[in-house]
C-alpha cells in the first residue's frame, strides 16, 4: 500500500482505539451467534430474552457505528478529497484481490469437504442397508417409530453438523478478511467522508441520543 494510506491509517488509530472497536464487534458476533442457536432450540425460547438479544445488538451496532463514524469530521479536515478519493480506489482494489483469493480458498474446500460427504455418505447408506436386511420386520417397525419420536433430535443434530460444515469453510475467509480489517475499516471511514451530514461529537451525543436510536424513536421524533 501507498505511504499515504500509513499516514491516514495512523491518523485514525492516534483518534480510535482499535482494540475497543474489535471487542464490541467480537461481542456483537457472539450475541448474533447466541441468538441463532437460542432460536433452533426451542425449549430455550423466551420472547423476553429475545428482545434483550436484539436490543443489546442494536446498542452495539450503533455503538460501534459512532465510533467509526465520528471520525469522518477529524479526516475531512485533514485530508484533501482528491487525496481521499485515489486512496479509495487504492484500497478497493487491493480487498477485491484478497476476497477473490479467499473465495478460491472457500471453493476448493467446499468441493473437497462435499466429494468427502457424498463419499462418507455412500458408505454410511451401504452399510445401513446391510444392517437393515439382518433386522427382524418387527424390530424394523419399532426402530422406525423410534425415529420419528425423536426427529426433533435428528434434526437438531443434523443442523449442527452443517453449521460445522460451513465454519469450517468459511473459516480460512473470515481469517483473511481479519487480516484486511484495518483496510476495511480505512475504507468505510474515507467513504463515510463522501456524505455531507457528520455524527455528533463526543460532547453533543448524549444518553437521551443513544436511548431514542437504539429504540428507533429518532424516526418517529
Amino acid at each position: 500500500m501507498s505511504h499515504f494510506y500509513s499516514i491516514v491509517f495512523k491518523k485514525i488509530t492516534h483518534e480510535l482505539s482499535l482494540i475497543i472497536l474489535l471487542i464490541l464487534q467480537f461481542m456483537q458476533i457472539l450475541l448474533c451467534i447466541g441468538l441463532i442457536f437460542s432460536l433452533i432450540t426451542p425449549q430455550f425460547i423466551n420472547y423476553g430474552n429475545l428482545l434483550v438479544y436484539l436490543l443489546f445488538i442494536r446498542g452495539i451496532h450503533l455503538c460501534t457505528n459512532y465510533l467509526i463514524h465520528s471520525l469522518t469530521p477529524i479526516i475531512k479536515k485533514s485530508f484533501l478529497p482528491d487525496d481521499r478519493d485515489l486512496l479509495i480506489q487504492e484500497l478497493e482494489s487491493s480487498l477485491k484481490k484478497f476476497s477473490d483469493f479467499a473465495k478460491w480458498i472457500c471453493g476448493i474446500l467446499a468441493t473437497i469437504i462435499a466429494l468427502t460427504v457424498t463419499i462418507s455418505v455412500n458408505l454410511y447408506m451401504k452399510g445401513f442397508d446391510l444392517i437393515i436386511d439382518a433386522i427382524p420386520l418387527n424390530d424394523l417397525s419399532e426402530e422406525i417409530r423410534s425415529l420419528i419420536n425423536n426427529s426433533d433430535s435428528i434434526f437438531q443434530l443434523l443442523f449442527l453438523i452443517t453449521i460445522l460444515i460451513t465454519s469450517f469453510i468459511l473459516l480460512p475467509y473470515f481469517t483473511l478478511q481479519l487480516l484486511t480489517y484495518n483496510k476495511r475499516l480505512t475504507l468505510k471511514i474515507l467513504k463515510s467522508c463522501k456524505y455531507k451530514h457528520d455524527y455528533p461529537s463526543y460532547q453533543s451525543y448524549t444518553f437521551i441520543t443513544f436511548i431514542k436510536e437504539l429504540l428507533f424513536l429518532d424516526y418517529l421524533i
